[in-house]
Parts: structure tokens; sequence; C-alpha cells
């Protein structure tokens, strides 16, 4: 799979800073995803969010976004 550049994430309060990534595993009904930091412009972070690519059936429930604010 190929994950696609995410330096551009912010806007004039937040950014988004990519942690890492994951490759998923269909073995174990799991998707793709990218695993951002959420921050101020200075680095502080605010919260955490993820974003799953792709589709399965555990997703009709969970959804393609998570995410946590501090």
């Amino acid at each position: 799979m190929q994950f696609f550049d995410t330096d551009y994430l912010a806007n004039e309060e937040i950014k988004l800073v990519l942690d890492r990534v994951s490759i998923g595993n269909m073995n174990r009904n799991r998707v793709p995803a990218y695993c951002f930091s959420i921050c101020d412009l200075q680095g502080n972070l605010m919260g955490r969010c993820d974003l799953r690519i792709g589709y399965n059936d555990g997703l009709y429930y969970a959804g393609h976004i998570g995410y946590r604010v501090k």
C-alpha cells in the first residue's frame, strides 16, 4: 500500500503530525491506517487521531476515524 505525504495537514491553529503508519493485517481484520498527534503550532500535544484506510465489516460500527483530545 502506498501512503501519501501528510506534511501539509495544518491550519492557523493546529497541525497533524504523523507518528506512524500501520500497514494493516487482513488476517486479523485490520486495515491500513495513519496515526497522528494533534498539536498546536508550537508543537504541544493536544490529542491523537487515527485515520483508517479501506473497509472491512468491523469498520461498519467502529468507523474510519478514531480520536482522543486532552
